[in-house]
């Protein structure tokens, strides 16, 4: 069965982009990245999927990457 390698594989890809965000937000993600957005530490984490989703939605395909 290959859960374990899976799951240890989207453990290492949160944690890539998790530093993506510290890299705005702050390390506790406390900071209001680019002294526009919210201090997302708080958010629960169905309110943080929702608002990556609008991001994405509202983002050129091309700066995603």
């Amino acid at each position: 069965m290959m859960l374990l390698p899976l799951s240890s594989l989207l453990a290492a890809d949160g944690a890539m982009l998790a530093q993506k965000c510290q890299a705005c937000h702050g390390v506790n993600y406390d900071k209001h990245a680019m002294g526009e957005s919210h201090d997302i530490s708080k958010y629960s984490a169905k309110k943080l999927i929702s608002k990556l989703r609008e991001i994405r939605r509202e983002t050129p395909d091309d700066a995603n990457e």
